[in-house]
């Protein structure tokens, strides 16, 4: 399995945008999918904040993670997010979700960044098991959603 960079795979990026529009329906209710695949598209990022990151086999894309400003428009003082955690089912379980989830996390070391946000409906044991710390839980876009931190020792990036 390889960790790549979506803006390394611009094959992808339709897929992975339909991935993420789909499974996240109400927080994409008032953007239509073309608007979002552009801002998807031209926001994508190497080395800054928003950066996605893709599991690949072959040419097979297996999920996907991201680093973005904001995930929560409730908590704007927050800063970075780990988003749209996503795994094709027939590749579950193979610990996919979190190989992206730690390949996020170390680019976050990597930028300098002391702390990283998650919001999540249903899975905080998982990101638990990760690390990361319960913060609160809210109402968002009609559920009940947990905000989790996951504390970093940044690394120095060498010029």
């Amino acid at each position: 399995m390889n960790l790549d960079n979506l803006a390394d795979r611009p094959d992808f990026i339709a897929t992975v945008a339909t991935w993420i529009y789909q499974e996240w329906p109400e927080e994409f209710a008032a953007v239509g999918f073309d608007a979002w695949l552009a801002e998807f598209r031209f926001s994508l990022m190497r080395d800054g904040v928003p950066t996605t990151f893709v599991a690949t086999e072959g040419p097979c894309v297996m999920g996907t993670a991201s680093l973005i400003a904001t995930d929560l428009p409730t908590r704007p003082g927050l800063w970075p997010w780990l988003a749209s955690v996503y795994v094709l089912p027939r590749f579950r379980s193979r610990g996919i979700a979190t190989a992206l989830v730690n390949r996020v996390i170390e680019q976050a070391r990597w930028l300098g960044i002391r702390q990283v946000y998650l919001q999540t409906a249903g899975q905080v044991d998982f990101y638990r098991r990760g690390g990361w710390v319960e913060r609160e839980r809210i109402e968002f876009c009609g559920r009940q959603v947990t905000v989790m931190c996951h504390e970093l020792n940044p690394i120095r990036r060498s010029a």
